[in-house]
């Protein structure tokens, strides 16, 4: 089994946490700094590789650039390309990490009502592209639950650092290994750098098929808010709860 983990800058360095033997599948990890939804759909029909598991972190990029309704749509095209060649892939979709401030600038602290807006639309497309997860079978979505990151952002509030880089490393190690495993429904917290499973059986989920092997993604109906989501008891679930602050 091939596995792919892809995305913008935000894992450029995780290959040094992912790189070990705890996995019984082969990983890929392809960075494009700078990527967004659309240019990194556009990156799939040079990869050699077909692949049966696609773990995407994407949508840092577009977060201050295109509204909710658009993003999705992106989302939504994506995934359609990565299903295009890789016609028996389940995909991963990763939420978008909040922002910090950005330290290098001098009068930071003025762009704190603008981060709060940012961090607030960003929460939005997360529970949005959740709800998209949860409406598609055999898609699944990983999720970094808490508002904050102080402590693991850099300096420029934008990437993370290599305490930043652990936690996204363990949180997607996690998540490839509760969505390929069978008969296990996942939920997975984290206390500082310490993780809790508390696990519960749930049916397999049927495959997807179509005269390719799998159905494109279906337009769903109206994105719901986050107080509308509702999640489905049959998909696993992987979640990762940070502490409220680190210090130090």
């Amino acid at each position: 089994m091939k596995s792919l983990l892809i995305g913008d800058s935000m894992i450029k360095y995780l290959k040094e946490h992912l790189s070990d033997n705890s996995f019984d599948f082969d990983l890929d990890i392809i960075s494009y700094p700078g990527a967004t939804i659309e240019s990194l759909a556009r990156k799939f029909s040079a990869l050699k590789s077909c692949y049966d598991w696609v773990l995407v972190h994407v949508g840092t990029n577009n977060a201050s650039l295109d509204s909710v309704e658009v993003i999705l749509q992106k989302y939504r095209s994506l995934a359609n390309t990565i299903l295009l060649y890789n016609p028996d892939a389940s995909i991963i979709f990763s939420s978008i990490v909040p922002r910090g401030f950005n330290l290098f600038q001098e009068d930071y602290r003025k762009t704190e009502l603008h981060l709060k807006d940012l961090n607030k639309k960003i929460m939005e497309i997360n529970d949005s592209l959740k709800k998209l997860c949860f409406d598609q079978e055999a898609f699944f979505f990983c999720s970094c639950s808490n508002t904050s990151w102080d402590g693991y952002l850099g300096r420029d509030g934008l990437h993370p650092n290599r305490r930043g880089n652990a936690l996204l490393a363990n949180c997607f190690r996690r998540s490839f290994k509760s969505c390929i495993s069978t008969g296990k429904k996942i939920s997975l917290h984290c206390v500082g750098d310490a993780f809790h499973l508390d696990s519960s059986e749930f049916p397999a989920l049927p495959s997807v098929s179509s005269s390719n092997g799998r159905s494109a993604l279906s337009q769903p109906a109206l994105v719901m808010p986050a107080s509308g989501i509702k999640q489905d008891q049959h998909k696993p679930t992987v979640q990762i709860s940070l502490p409220t602050a680190f210090s130090g």
